[in-house]
Protein backbone atom coordinates (compact mmCIF):
# COMPACT_ATOMS: atom_id res chain seq x y z
CA UNK A 1 0.00 0.00 0.00
CA UNK A 2 1.42 3.66 -1.01
CA UNK A 3 2.00 6.12 1.77
CA UNK A 4 -0.37 8.74 1.70
CA UNK A 5 0.47 12.54 0.76
CA UNK A 6 -1.06 15.38 2.07
CA UNK A 7 -0.31 18.94 0.61
CA UNK A 8 -1.02 22.80 1.48
CA UNK A 9 -3.92 23.05 3.59
CA UNK A 10 -4.04 19.83 4.95
CA UNK A 11 -0.51 19.17 5.74
CA UNK A 12 -0.88 22.57 7.46
CA UNK A 13 -4.41 21.43 9.76
CA UNK A 14 -2.05 17.63 10.16
CA UNK A 15 0.92 19.76 11.54
CA UNK A 16 -1.55 21.69 13.89
CA UNK A 17 -3.31 18.87 15.29
CA UNK A 18 0.52 17.67 15.88
CA UNK A 19 1.35 21.13 17.80
CA UNK A 20 -1.80 21.17 19.98
CA UNK A 21 -2.36 17.71 20.84
CA UNK A 22 1.10 16.82 21.34
CA UNK A 23 1.61 14.53 18.79
CA UNK A 24 4.64 15.69 17.24
CA UNK A 25 6.14 15.93 20.87
CA UNK A 26 6.15 12.57 20.99
CA UNK A 27 8.34 11.73 18.17
CA UNK A 28 11.95 11.10 18.99
CA UNK A 29 14.92 13.88 17.86
CA UNK A 30 15.77 14.41 14.44
CA UNK A 31 19.43 13.55 15.15
CA UNK A 32 22.13 15.70 13.06
CA UNK A 33 26.09 15.39 13.23
CA UNK A 34 28.67 18.45 13.27
CA UNK A 35 30.12 19.41 9.87
CA UNK A 36 33.25 17.97 10.07
CA UNK A 37 35.42 20.38 8.99
CA UNK A 38 38.59 20.20 11.08
CA UNK A 39 37.89 23.83 12.02
CA UNK A 40 38.70 23.39 15.83
CA UNK A 41 35.77 24.34 17.78
CA UNK A 42 34.14 27.03 15.74
CA UNK A 43 32.37 25.01 13.31
CA UNK A 44 30.77 22.96 16.59
CA UNK A 45 29.79 26.27 18.18
CA UNK A 46 27.74 26.76 15.37
CA UNK A 47 26.58 23.83 14.88
CA UNK A 48 25.23 24.04 18.44
CA UNK A 49 23.90 27.67 18.30
CA UNK A 50 21.77 26.82 15.40
CA UNK A 51 20.44 23.81 16.60
CA UNK A 52 19.50 25.72 19.49
CA UNK A 53 17.84 28.57 17.79
CA UNK A 54 15.79 26.30 16.04
CA UNK A 55 14.87 24.63 18.99
CA UNK A 56 14.51 27.19 21.04
CA UNK A 57 12.40 29.94 18.65
CA UNK A 58 10.66 27.44 15.72
CA UNK A 59 9.88 24.47 18.44
CA UNK A 60 12.62 22.27 16.09
CA UNK A 61 11.10 21.83 12.58
CA UNK A 62 7.65 20.79 11.93
CA UNK A 63 6.92 20.38 15.63
CA UNK A 64 10.04 17.92 16.33
CA UNK A 65 13.27 18.71 18.06
CA UNK A 66 16.75 18.46 16.58
CA UNK A 67 19.30 16.82 18.60
CA UNK A 68 23.34 17.33 17.85
CA UNK A 69 25.38 14.37 17.98
CA UNK A 70 29.37 15.11 18.24
CA UNK A 71 31.62 12.41 16.39
CA UNK A 72 34.57 12.55 14.35
CA UNK A 73 33.81 10.24 11.45
CA UNK A 74 31.79 8.10 9.53
CA UNK A 75 32.24 4.97 11.58
CA UNK A 76 31.56 6.96 15.05
CA UNK A 77 28.61 8.67 13.70
CA UNK A 78 27.15 5.75 12.63
CA UNK A 79 28.47 3.72 15.65
CA UNK A 80 25.28 4.33 17.59
CA UNK A 81 21.86 2.75 18.07
CA UNK A 82 20.39 5.99 16.69
CA UNK A 83 21.86 7.05 13.47
CA UNK A 84 21.54 10.63 11.70
CA UNK A 85 20.09 11.98 9.02
CA UNK A 86 22.59 12.52 7.05
CA UNK A 87 26.33 12.41 7.23
CA UNK A 88 29.03 15.54 6.69
CA UNK A 89 32.45 13.95 5.54
CA UNK A 90 35.70 16.51 5.67
CA UNK A 91 37.13 16.96 2.68
CA UNK A 92 40.42 14.59 3.88
CA UNK A 93 37.63 11.72 5.13
CA UNK A 94 37.97 9.59 1.90
CA UNK A 95 35.28 7.83 2.78
CA UNK A 96 33.73 4.61 0.70
CA UNK A 97 31.01 5.95 -2.31
CA UNK A 98 28.73 2.54 -1.55
CA UNK A 99 26.72 3.66 0.90
CA UNK A 100 25.61 0.50 3.06
CA UNK A 101 23.73 2.26 6.16
CA UNK A 102 21.25 3.74 4.25
CA UNK A 103 22.55 7.85 4.77
CA UNK A 104 23.07 10.60 2.86
CA UNK A 105 26.13 11.82 2.60
CA UNK A 106 26.52 15.65 1.67
CA UNK A 107 29.97 16.67 1.29
CA UNK A 108 30.21 20.67 1.00
CA UNK A 109 32.21 21.62 -1.99
CA UNK A 110 34.53 18.78 -1.86
CA UNK A 111 34.78 14.78 -2.17
CA UNK A 112 35.13 13.03 -5.66
CA UNK A 113 33.31 15.44 -8.62
CA UNK A 114 31.57 12.58 -10.20
CA UNK A 115 29.23 12.30 -7.26
CA UNK A 116 27.56 15.53 -8.77
CA UNK A 117 25.79 12.66 -10.92
CA UNK A 118 23.07 11.34 -8.67
CA UNK A 119 22.16 8.87 -11.29
CA UNK A 120 25.20 6.90 -10.10
CA UNK A 121 25.13 8.32 -6.66
CA UNK A 122 22.30 8.06 -5.45
CA UNK A 123 22.93 8.65 -1.61
CA UNK A 124 25.88 11.41 -2.11
CA UNK A 125 25.78 15.41 -2.57
CA UNK A 126 28.63 17.77 -2.95
CA UNK A 127 26.34 20.81 -3.59
CA UNK A 128 26.53 23.80 -4.20
CA UNK A 129 29.32 23.64 -6.02
CA UNK A 130 32.13 20.45 -6.48
CA UNK A 131 35.91 21.21 -6.60
CA UNK A 132 36.13 21.04 -10.01
CA UNK A 133 33.45 23.65 -10.56
CA UNK A 134 35.05 26.01 -7.91
CA UNK A 135 37.98 25.64 -9.58
CA UNK A 136 36.20 26.72 -13.10
CA UNK A 137 34.80 29.58 -11.46
CA UNK A 138 38.35 30.55 -10.74
CA UNK A 139 39.57 30.54 -14.03
CA UNK A 140 36.36 32.99 -15.13
CA UNK A 141 37.49 35.23 -11.84
CA UNK A 142 40.88 35.08 -13.42
CA UNK A 143 39.73 35.98 -16.67
CA UNK A 144 37.83 38.82 -15.63
CA UNK A 145 40.72 40.56 -13.34
CA UNK A 146 43.11 39.99 -16.36
CA UNK A 147 41.10 41.93 -19.00
CA UNK A 148 39.14 39.26 -20.48
CA UNK A 149 39.87 35.48 -21.07
CA UNK A 150 41.51 36.26 -24.17
CA UNK A 151 44.73 38.07 -21.88
CA UNK A 152 44.93 34.58 -19.52
CA UNK A 153 46.58 33.27 -22.96
CA UNK A 154 50.82 32.52 -22.34
CA UNK A 155 50.38 32.96 -18.75
CA UNK A 156 51.14 30.20 -15.58
CA UNK A 157 48.85 28.51 -13.54
CA UNK A 158 49.87 26.48 -10.94
CA UNK A 159 48.07 24.45 -9.04
CA UNK A 160 49.53 24.04 -5.18
CA UNK A 161 47.10 21.10 -3.60
CA UNK A 162 47.70 18.11 -1.09
CA UNK A 163 48.31 15.18 -2.58
CA UNK A 164 45.24 13.28 -1.31
CA UNK A 165 41.89 12.46 -3.45
CA UNK A 166 40.51 15.77 -2.04
CA UNK A 167 43.43 17.59 -3.53
CA UNK A 168 43.58 16.22 -7.10
CA UNK A 169 40.38 16.62 -7.26
CA UNK A 170 40.16 20.20 -9.46
CA UNK A 171 43.21 19.09 -11.45
CA UNK A 172 41.56 18.18 -14.53
CA UNK A 173 39.42 20.58 -14.84
CA UNK A 174 41.92 23.03 -14.60
CA UNK A 175 44.10 21.23 -17.44
CA UNK A 176 41.18 21.55 -19.51
CA UNK A 177 40.81 25.25 -18.85
CA UNK A 178 44.01 25.89 -19.17
CA UNK A 179 44.02 23.91 -22.88
CA UNK A 180 41.06 26.28 -23.77
CA UNK A 181 41.96 29.38 -22.95
CA UNK A 182 46.22 28.94 -23.55
CA UNK A 183 47.22 28.82 -20.26
CA UNK A 184 50.29 26.82 -19.08
CA UNK A 185 49.33 24.95 -16.14
CA UNK A 186 51.34 23.29 -13.77
CA UNK A 187 50.24 21.35 -10.84
CA UNK A 188 52.46 20.85 -8.09
CA UNK A 189 51.11 17.80 -5.29
CA UNK A 190 52.72 18.44 -1.42
CA UNK A 191 52.72 15.31 0.27
CA UNK A 192 50.15 15.59 3.57
CA UNK A 193 49.87 16.41 6.23
CA UNK A 194 51.74 19.45 3.91
CA UNK A 195 54.02 21.04 6.39
CA UNK A 196 57.16 20.56 4.52
CA UNK A 197 57.17 22.51 1.33
CA UNK A 198 60.10 24.02 0.49
CA UNK A 199 61.05 21.45 -2.44
CA UNK A 200 57.78 22.71 -3.86
CA UNK A 201 58.55 26.43 -3.21
CA UNK A 202 61.62 25.99 -5.10
CA UNK A 203 59.74 24.43 -8.10
CA UNK A 204 57.39 27.16 -8.08
CA UNK A 205 60.38 29.48 -8.04
CA UNK A 206 61.35 27.86 -11.23
CA UNK A 207 58.15 27.91 -12.96
CA UNK A 208 57.26 31.14 -12.29
CA UNK A 209 53.71 31.11 -12.18
CA UNK A 210 51.75 34.22 -12.62
CA UNK A 211 48.33 33.10 -10.14
CA UNK A 212 48.37 30.21 -7.80
CA UNK A 213 45.94 28.47 -6.78
CA UNK A 214 45.53 26.63 -3.50
CA UNK A 215 43.88 23.22 -2.30
CA UNK A 216 45.08 22.87 1.14
CA UNK A 217 43.84 22.34 4.38
CA UNK A 218 44.64 22.89 8.05
CA UNK A 219 49.03 23.28 8.29
CA UNK A 220 49.44 23.02 4.62
CA UNK A 221 47.68 26.11 4.15
CA UNK A 222 50.02 27.93 7.07
CA UNK A 223 53.13 26.63 4.98
CA UNK A 224 51.73 27.73 1.79
CA UNK A 225 51.52 31.45 3.13
CA UNK A 226 54.45 31.13 4.14
CA UNK A 227 56.39 30.08 1.48
CA UNK A 228 54.60 32.70 -0.56
CA UNK A 229 55.93 35.31 1.55
CA UNK A 230 59.43 34.28 1.61
CA UNK A 231 59.27 34.04 -2.41
CA UNK A 232 57.82 37.76 -2.45
CA UNK A 233 54.46 36.25 -4.37
CA UNK A 234 51.81 38.42 -4.68
CA UNK A 235 49.47 37.91 -2.11
CA UNK A 236 46.39 38.56 -4.28
CA UNK A 237 47.03 35.70 -6.84
CA UNK A 238 47.47 33.18 -4.54
CA UNK A 239 43.85 32.03 -4.65
CA UNK A 240 42.64 29.23 -2.39
CA UNK A 241 39.93 27.30 -2.46
CA UNK A 242 36.90 26.79 -0.07
CA UNK A 243 38.88 24.90 2.49
CA UNK A 244 41.74 27.00 2.32
CA UNK A 245 40.07 29.52 3.91
CA UNK A 246 40.39 29.49 7.34
CA UNK A 247 40.93 32.72 9.99
CA UNK A 248 43.38 30.23 12.31
CA UNK A 249 45.54 28.99 9.17
CA UNK A 250 46.17 32.85 7.99
CA UNK A 251 46.44 34.78 11.25
CA UNK A 252 50.28 33.33 11.88
CA UNK A 253 51.28 35.30 8.71
CA UNK A 254 50.22 38.44 9.84
CA UNK A 255 50.47 41.25 7.78
CA UNK A 256 52.26 39.00 4.95
CA UNK A 257 48.87 37.59 4.37
CA UNK A 258 46.74 40.75 3.35
CA UNK A 259 45.51 40.40 0.13
CA UNK A 260 44.94 36.26 0.33
CA UNK A 261 41.82 35.66 -1.42
CA UNK A 262 39.74 32.50 -1.56
CA UNK A 263 36.66 30.99 -2.73
CA UNK A 264 33.06 31.28 -0.23
CA UNK A 265 30.12 30.24 -0.77
CA UNK A 266 28.75 32.59 1.82
CA UNK A 267 30.20 35.39 4.02
CA UNK A 268 32.09 35.42 6.95
CA UNK A 269 31.28 38.39 9.76
CA UNK A 270 27.69 39.35 10.24
CA UNK A 271 25.29 37.42 9.14
CA UNK A 272 21.79 39.71 9.79
CA UNK A 273 18.83 38.46 11.10
CA UNK A 274 20.47 34.70 11.54
CA UNK A 275 22.94 36.28 13.78
CA UNK A 276 20.54 38.64 15.86
CA UNK A 277 18.17 35.77 16.53
CA UNK A 278 20.93 33.75 17.77
CA UNK A 279 22.33 36.32 19.86
CA UNK A 280 18.29 37.21 21.23
CA UNK A 281 17.53 33.23 21.32
CA UNK A 282 20.35 31.57 22.35
CA UNK A 283 22.98 34.02 24.22
CA UNK A 284 21.17 35.45 25.93
CA UNK A 285 19.03 33.21 27.79
CA UNK A 286 22.88 31.81 28.49
CA UNK A 287 22.30 28.53 25.84
CA UNK A 288 25.49 29.49 23.73
CA UNK A 289 27.83 26.94 22.90
CA UNK A 290 30.82 29.86 23.05
CA UNK A 291 32.18 32.01 26.38
CA UNK A 292 30.12 34.76 24.67
CA UNK A 293 28.75 36.30 21.65
CA UNK A 294 31.89 37.59 20.41
CA UNK A 295 32.56 34.30 18.29
CA UNK A 296 29.39 34.72 16.11
CA UNK A 297 30.19 34.72 12.23
CA UNK A 298 33.81 33.46 11.77
CA UNK A 299 34.51 31.46 8.45
CA UNK A 300 34.12 27.53 9.84
CA UNK A 301 30.95 29.01 12.34
CA UNK A 302 28.80 30.35 9.49
CA UNK A 303 29.77 27.22 6.97
CA UNK A 304 28.53 25.31 10.10
CA UNK A 305 25.43 27.06 9.75
CA UNK A 306 25.44 26.88 6.30
CA UNK A 307 25.80 22.96 6.08
CA UNK A 308 22.82 22.60 8.64
CA UNK A 309 20.75 25.10 6.72
CA UNK A 310 20.68 23.30 3.32
CA UNK A 311 19.55 19.78 5.33
CA UNK A 312 17.03 21.54 7.16
CA UNK A 313 15.56 22.68 4.47
CA UNK A 314 15.54 19.15 3.10
CA UNK A 315 13.96 17.92 6.05
CA UNK A 316 11.10 20.47 5.95
CA UNK A 317 10.41 19.23 2.25
CA UNK A 318 10.55 15.78 3.32
CA UNK A 319 7.98 16.26 6.09
CA UNK A 320 5.60 17.96 3.50
CA UNK A 321 6.47 15.33 1.08
CA UNK A 322 5.95 12.41 3.57
CA UNK A 323 3.31 13.65 5.82
CA UNK A 324 5.39 12.72 8.59
CA UNK A 325 7.17 14.67 10.74
CA UNK A 326 9.57 11.93 12.30
CA UNK A 327 11.43 11.30 8.75
CA UNK A 328 13.18 9.41 7.93
CA UNK A 329 17.10 9.21 6.34
CA UNK A 330 15.88 7.69 3.22
CA UNK A 331 13.32 10.30 3.09
CA UNK A 332 15.93 13.31 4.17
CA UNK A 333 17.86 12.13 1.10
CA UNK A 334 14.64 12.62 -1.02
CA UNK A 335 14.63 15.86 0.28
CA UNK A 336 18.00 16.72 -0.56
CA UNK A 337 17.50 15.77 -4.06
CA UNK A 338 14.17 17.96 -4.23
CA UNK A 339 15.93 20.94 -2.94
CA UNK A 340 14.71 24.27 -4.67
CA UNK A 341 16.26 26.74 -2.32
CA UNK A 342 15.55 30.67 -4.04
CA UNK A 343 17.43 33.59 -2.88
CA UNK A 344 14.07 34.84 -1.29
CA UNK A 345 14.01 31.55 0.55
CA UNK A 346 17.00 32.14 2.00
CA UNK A 347 16.48 35.58 3.29
CA UNK A 348 13.13 34.23 4.68
CA UNK A 349 15.45 32.09 6.98
CA UNK A 350 17.38 34.98 7.94
CA UNK A 351 20.29 33.97 5.70
CA UNK A 352 20.00 37.06 3.19
CA UNK A 353 22.17 37.81 0.18
CA UNK A 354 22.81 33.65 -0.73
CA UNK A 355 22.91 32.62 -4.44
CA UNK A 356 20.05 30.15 -5.01
CA UNK A 357 20.26 26.07 -4.72
CA UNK A 358 18.09 23.71 -7.11
CA UNK A 359 19.25 19.89 -7.21
CA UNK A 360 17.79 16.79 -8.63
CA UNK A 361 17.98 13.38 -9.52
CA UNK A 362 20.60 14.17 -12.54
CA UNK A 363 22.22 16.84 -10.54
CA UNK A 364 23.28 16.32 -7.07
CA UNK A 365 25.93 19.56 -6.95
CA UNK A 366 23.72 22.23 -7.91
CA UNK A 367 26.42 24.20 -9.92
CA UNK A 368 25.86 27.47 -7.90
CA UNK A 369 28.22 30.49 -8.22
CA UNK A 370 30.60 31.35 -5.69
CA UNK A 371 32.19 34.26 -4.26
CA UNK A 372 35.62 35.56 -3.70
CA UNK A 373 37.09 36.77 -0.15
CA UNK A 374 40.39 38.32 0.38
CA UNK A 375 41.72 38.76 3.88
CA UNK A 376 42.62 42.11 5.52
CA UNK A 377 45.34 41.30 7.65
CA UNK A 378 45.13 44.97 9.15
CA UNK A 379 41.40 44.40 10.58
CA UNK A 380 41.79 40.47 10.80
CA UNK A 381 39.10 39.71 8.80
CA UNK A 382 37.20 38.63 5.69
CA UNK A 383 36.34 41.14 2.87
CA UNK A 384 34.02 39.87 0.19
CA UNK A 385 36.02 41.24 -2.96
CA UNK A 386 33.53 39.45 -5.85
CA UNK A 387 29.75 39.56 -6.96
CA UNK A 388 28.44 36.21 -7.29
CA UNK A 389 30.97 34.48 -9.93
CA UNK A 390 29.13 31.70 -12.18
CA UNK A 391 31.13 28.28 -12.08
CA UNK A 392 31.84 26.79 -16.37
CA UNK A 393 29.17 23.90 -15.95
CA UNK A 394 30.42 22.34 -19.07
CA UNK A 395 33.42 21.22 -18.40
CA UNK A 396 33.60 19.44 -14.47
CA UNK A 397 29.91 18.10 -15.60
CA UNK A 398 31.29 16.43 -18.60
CA UNK A 399 34.20 15.35 -16.91
CA UNK A 400 31.85 14.13 -13.62
CA UNK A 401 29.59 12.42 -15.96
CA UNK A 402 32.27 10.42 -17.41
CA UNK A 403 33.86 9.41 -13.92
CA UNK A 404 30.53 8.15 -12.66
CA UNK A 405 29.65 6.32 -16.03
CA UNK A 406 33.21 4.44 -15.55
CA UNK A 407 32.46 4.21 -11.78
CA UNK A 408 29.23 2.26 -12.47
CA UNK A 409 30.82 -0.26 -14.88
CA UNK A 410 33.04 -1.03 -12.91
CA UNK A 411 31.02 -1.70 -9.58
CA UNK A 412 27.85 -3.43 -11.90
CA UNK A 413 25.70 -0.07 -10.67
CA UNK A 414 22.82 0.53 -12.92
CA UNK A 415 22.42 4.03 -13.18
CA UNK A 416 18.89 5.50 -12.10
CA UNK A 417 16.24 6.73 -15.02
CA UNK A 418 15.81 10.34 -13.71
CA UNK A 419 12.62 12.33 -15.55
CA UNK A 420 13.67 15.06 -18.38
CA UNK A 421 15.19 18.55 -16.91
CA UNK A 422 15.53 16.34 -13.62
Amino acid sequence: MGRLVIRGTAWALLLAVFLVGGGARGQEALLLPVPQFGAGPAALHGAKDFIALLNARDGGIGGVALELIECADRKSCTSGARKPLVLFPSPIEHAGLRVADGIPVLALGHGRPAIADGRVFEWHFNAPASAASQASALVGHLARASGGPQRLKGRKLAHLHLNTPYGKAANRTLEALARRYGLDFKALAVQPPGGEQRAVWREVGRFEPDFIYLSGWGEMTRAALAGAAELDFPMDRLIGNLWSASADEVRPSGRAALGYTTVTFHPAGPWGRLHDDIRRHVYDEGQGAAEDAAGIGGVAYNRAIFALAIVVEAIRRAQDRFATPGVSAQEVRWGLENTDISAERWSAMGLAGLAPLRLGCRDHEGASPVLFQQWDARVGEWKIVSDWTPVMPEVPRAEAEADAAAFARSEGITPRACEAGR
